[in-house]
């Protein structure tokens, strides 16, 4: 889910980076309002990358998730990150 002011998924950087998965995962882009909307009709927990946050193994295996990760000079937007579970 590509969120205004992110990276462009199809730079050179994001291509080599993600090897490729780009051509065959769907891509979504919206507001963090519709995220949060969409992510909790479908029941998926957000989780945010966070060098403070619980270490990954405590995270419940059994549900959905998303893992957000924020732009490296401003980080992840206030509202998603209330809403999410921070992980390291």
């Amino acid at each position: 889910f590509l969120l205004p002011g992110g990276c462009d998924p199809f730079n050179e950087k994001a291509l080599r980076a993600g090897r490729g998965a780009q051509f065959k995962i769907k891509l979504s882009q919206g507001s963090p309002e519709n995220l949060l909307q969409w992510a909790h009709r479908k029941r998926i927990d957000l989780l945010t990358a966070d060098i403070t946050g619980l270490p990954f193994d405590q995270v419940s295996p059994n549900k959905a998730r998303i893992l957000i990760l924020g732009n490296e000079a401003h980080g992840i937007n206030a509202a998603i990150k209330a809403a999410a579970t921070p992980i390291t």
